[in-house]
């Protein structure tokens, strides 16, 4: 009896050997559920797969279950696994479809529309949004409940729905201010003074309208072929006042000054006193009399004399 009794105790022994060393932890888990169960943790768990051993991380989150904790639950379930080490550990992490703020703005943004405010909008939230991510099994849906809007300021308040219809789904209320913006056309690099903007230097960014300037060039075609009057940077709405037509005479640079009386042209050497640039008047000193004109630029280093100043370029 005695000898049967110790082969039987050998052979569980055998067994529970063989058990233990079928069973691995995993290196990592992965899921999309709302528990975690022994066959997340461990490879071969057998018929004890499905014990639930913990709740799971929300959607998009993660957790690390240390080396104390795996040994309890195993022998707590039955499962003849230890930790080799008391660093055996395990992260377990929750499949997630992130929501983030820009998939929120967008759904407020179309909610405003729908009740009434067409304009392009640009949204501002009162205090920082939470990460927010739901199951890749629920619906990316985010609907705008209880929507309240203040006209004047733009402030607003609202419960938004986020998966609707799933385990998973949130509710979060927020609150902000839906700011009215319009197209803008900037520079997409640094000019420097003098420098001609050309067609590849401008593209088109959103702005909001209560930080642009009554003189603010909002149209590219307005700054394509003009010159900086100052060094420019990128990024920046632009006013009337920052840029010019392309100087075409320079300060002191030799010109040709040209009268035109009827069907009579005359010309004659003179030196810029002013830069300018087409159409603008500036101040010419005629090389032979000495004498100053104004005069108006009409091309490079070229200047048409006004009708007033015709006797000094005579004299």
């Amino acid at each position: 009896m005695t000898s049967l009794r110790s082969l039987l105790a050998a052979a569980l022994l055998a067994l529970s050997a063989g058990v233990a060393d079928a069973t691995v932890l995993k290196p990592a888990a992965t899921i999309d559920a709302d528990n975690v169960r022994l066959g997340d943790l461990f490879e071969d768990a057998g018929p004890l797969a499905d014990s639930i051993v913990a709740r799971a991380p929300l959607p998009g989150r993660r957790y690390a279950l240390d080396s104390e904790w795996l040994g309890d639950t195993a022998r707590a379930h039955g499962l003849a696994w230890r930790p080799s080490t008391r660093f055996d550990r395990i992260v377990v992490e929750r499949a997630g479809r992130p929501m983030g703020r820009d998939a929120i703005a967008d759904a407020l943004r179309a909610a405003l529309r729908e009740d009434g405010d067409t304009r392009a909008l640009a949204i501002e939230f009162t205090g920082r949004l939470p990460d927010i991510a739901i199951s890749p099994m629920a619906p990316p849906t985010i609907d705008v409940q209880s929507l309240t809007v203040d006209g004047p300021s733009g402030r607003f308040s609202a419960l938004l729905v986020i998966g609707a219809g799933h385990t998973t789904a949130l509710r979060l209320p927020v609150a902000g201010r839906a700011i009215a913006t319009r197209e803008v056309a900037v520079l997409r690099r640094a000019i420097q003074s003098g420098e001609i903007i050309r067609a590849d230097d401008v593209t088109i960014v959103d702005m909001r309208e209560d930080a642009l300037r009554r003189d603010a060039i909002v149209d590219g075609d307005k700054l394509v072929g003009q010159s900086a009057r100052r060094s420019l940077r990128a990024g920046e709405a632009l006013r009337e006042g920052d840029v010019r037509a392309p100087v075409l005479v320079a300060r002191n640079a030799s010109v040709t000054l040209v009268l035109k009386s009827g069907g009579m042209t005359l010309s004659a050497l003179g030196r810029a006193v002013d830069e300018g640039a087409r159409g603008e008047t500036v101040r010419v000193i005629n090389v032979q009399t000495k004498r100053t004109v104004e005069a108006q630029v009409v091309g490079p280093d070229t200047v048409l004399v006004l009708a007033g100043a015709r006797p000094a370029l005579l004299n």
